[in-house]
Parts: structure tokens; sequence; C-alpha cells
């Protein structure tokens, strides 16, 4: 989990600097909605809440409910709501 919320955070920040080699934009760049995880049910949990400047580093640990499990899917989300199906998905890690 922790891993693929530092990879948002660094994607983001990649972002930032591809497209300050085109303008001059700020050194800092904030996040309009919060970054967060889908848990089980239909709630999301936000990790990087909005208008934090990126980069940044969080972390929050998660237990499983299935001990040993071979594989986990993380959907990541953008948003404010509560339920994970009515905030925009950023993609399954």
């Amino acid at each position: 989990m922790f891993i693929t919320v530092c990879l948002v955070s660094l994607s983001l920040a990649g972002f930032r600097a591809f497209l300050s080699k085109f303008n001059k934009s700020p050194k800092t760049t904030i996040v309009s909605g919060s970054l967060g995880v889908k848990t089980r049910g239909r709630s999301m949990v936000k990790i990087i809440r909005r208008n934090t400047t990126v980069p940044i580093k969080r972390s929050n640990f998660f237990s499983l409910f299935q001990d040993n499990p071979t594989s986990i899917q993380i959907h990541v989300l953008q948003g404010e709501r509560e339920f994970a199906t009515d905030n925009k998905s950023l993609g399954y890690f």
C-alpha cells in the first residue's frame, strides 16, 4: 500500500517537472482533489488531502481480511466523497 501511494505522489511530481521544461510554472504543485484507496466495502480512505503540495510522503497501514494472500489489488481514487464509486478512478495496482 505504501508503495502505491508513493508512486502516485511521485508521478505527480514527475508530471510537474515535465511541465516545467515548457513553461515557468511554480516549483510546487497542489493536489486538486484528495487521493486515497478503496477499502473493503464501498468506502475510500483519504491518504493525501486536497490542497496539499507535492511532492509529499504519506503512509498508512492497512490490514488484510485474508491470511497469506497470493496477490492484492489496490484501487487508487481521487475525490472528496466517502464512497469509492462516487470518486474518480486513477487506476488499479
